[in-house]
């Protein structure tokens, strides 16, 4: 059976065994729990095929903070896309197409925070962050054409699918945007600690998205200041979470472990 990623994507020898083993990996059908080892080289394939990157915000995420996330969720296993009009890009129960779940191409790799913003929610383009490359994640219940996320998201001008509308180009693209490691260069790397900005960037991204998540204001999470005093701080445990300014108690409880989570880095 033709493998229409590998066509577009190329994989060494290594990671060609690598992915028929994940695609014979599957996570518990009664409890949706994945088995320990399983679930080591899942992840293990997951971040080398898209650059230690989490799949929805594109920044960088450690093994040990990583869940196994549907590209198109759990509540689109069949689905039809509307083309245009109001609800233009966005997913419906239907026919159309057949996501493959728990196939490798709809599996990401997202940041606890990122996973739980998403949800289930319709809209193509929050599937998959457009920085990262496309996957295709779902195949026609008519032919052979594939549907690749991300692609032309947008009101009046969704995917497609199938090879023969895909762009050229944004496989080379994705590649330099992401910078995927060689086989030779995608071992392990020590624990390092954050950059002052890359720790900002990722307040952000999770600030966004926790906002997003409780349909409230980013500043209402936490402010600008506060994560500015997060970065320069860096606070190792809850007390000294608590002597931040803007995290009383109630912001103590419902984000400190998140926080510190974001700001003290894991080996991987």
């Amino acid at each position: 059976m033709r493998d229409q990623y590998l066509e577009t994507h190329p994989h060494g020898r290594l990671r060609r065994a690598q992915r028929w083993l994940v695609k014979n990996r599957r996570p518990d059908g009664s409890t949706g729990r994945w088995d320990p080892d399983d679930r080591e080289k899942v992840v293990r394939y997951l971040l080398w095929r898209d650059g230690g990157r989490c799949g929805l915000c594109a920044l960088r995420i450690a093994a040990a903070d990583a869940q196994i996330e549907h590209v198109v969720p759990k509540k689109f296993g069949l689905f039809s896309v509307q083309r245009s009009g109001r609800g233009g890009g966005r997913a419906v129960g239907g026919r159309e197409w057949e996501s493959r779940l728990h196939h490798p191409d709809n599996l990401q790799v997202a940041h606890a925070y990122c996973n739980r913003a998403k949800g289930n929610t319709g809209d193509c383009s929050k599937w998959r962050h457009p920085e990262l490359r496309p996957l295709p994640v779902a195949k026609t219940m008519f032919g052979a054409g594939y549907l690749w996320l991300p692609e032309r998201a947008g009101r009046d001008d969704v995917p497609v699918g199938g090879l023969a509308g895909y762009r050229e180009t944004s496989p080379k693209r994705s590649l330099a945007r992401t910078g995927h490691p060689s086989e030779t260069t995608s071992r392990r790397a020590p624990c390092t600690p954050r950059s002052d900005e890359e720790l900002l960037q990722m307040l952000k991204a999770w600030r966004t998205a926790t906002a997003r998540a409780h349909s409230k204001p980013a500043y209402t999470v936490l402010a600008d200041r506060t994560l500015q005093e997060l970065v320069s701080s860096r606070p190792s445990a809850v007390e000294d979470l608590a002597k931040v300014y803007g995290i009383g108690p109630a912001k103590l409880d419902a984000y400190g472990q998140e926080l510190l989570d974001l700001i003290t880095p894991k080996r991987q």
